[in-house]
């Protein structure tokens, strides 16, 4: 990617990371996170779409919903009694990147070994799982179990993209992926085991981000 305006907006969009990922470690109390938090997903549709133009590429819909529902859950989130509906904002956005990463594939090229992977994606949501399930409320396991699918299978689609794309799109979009399986594990051992909530922002930003230029990468 390339041009000044791009560069601006990259440059913005780290520093704003880095004072969220500032006031996260210090654990300060709520008022930062309610400013910073819900501006970085427009600014981060705003660096897509400009980086999209200017490599010459088409401004996907998809990519654009999926960065929708990402501020959706995280102004949603920032109040716990709306946490189902933040889970649903971001099964949402899930969803529209697994066809976002889908556009394009052709999957009789696909290596038969990616394909097998799809068994270390099933074995490592057990894993995460294993712990969790027994913590979590009996209305709220079908919801987790439908969210860690999906994400998972956001995951596994970003990795199918191995060999379709230039090798910069699919490292930023797969790394992406798991930094967002990451986050997500994260967050729900705290919220529901109440375990550290540390580096819970600073792996779901990066991951926003990568997923987000790996798009632009692919032009």
């Amino acid at each position: 990617m390339s041009g000044s305006i791009s560069n601006i907006l990259n440059i913005i969009f780290l520093i704003i990371f880095l004072e969220a990922a500032y006031i996260d470690c210090r654990n300060a109390e709520r008022h930062g996170r309610r400013f910073l938090k819900p501006a970085l997903m427009p600014l981060l549709i705003v660096v897509y779409c400009t980086g999209m133009i200017e490599a010459g590429g088409s401004v996907s819909v998809f990519m654009i919903l999926a960065l929708a529902c990402g501020f959706a859950g995280d102004t949603l989130l920032l109040k716990e009694k709306y946490f189902t509906f933040g889970l649903a904002a971001f099964l949402l956005e899930h969803i529209f990147l697994i066809i976002e990463f889908t556009r394009g594939i052709t999957f009789s090229e696909i290596p038969v070994i990616i394909l097998a992977a799809i068994v270390l994606y099933a074995l490592a949501g057990w894993l995460i799982l294993r712990g969790l399930l027994p913590a979590i409320d009996r209305n709220m396991k079908a919801p987790v179990l439908l969210y860690m699918t999906a994400i998972l299978m956001m995951s596994y689609t970003s990795l199918l993209r191995f060999s379709q794309t230039s090798m910069n799109s699919f490292l930023c979009a797969f790394i992406g992926s798991l930094l967002f399986i990451t986050s997500d594990s994260i967050l729900a051992y705290s919220v529901f085991l109440k375990k550290t909530d540390r580096l819970i922002m600073e792996t779901y930003l990066a991951a926003q981000f990568l997923i987000a230029m790996g798009m632009i990468l692919a032009v």
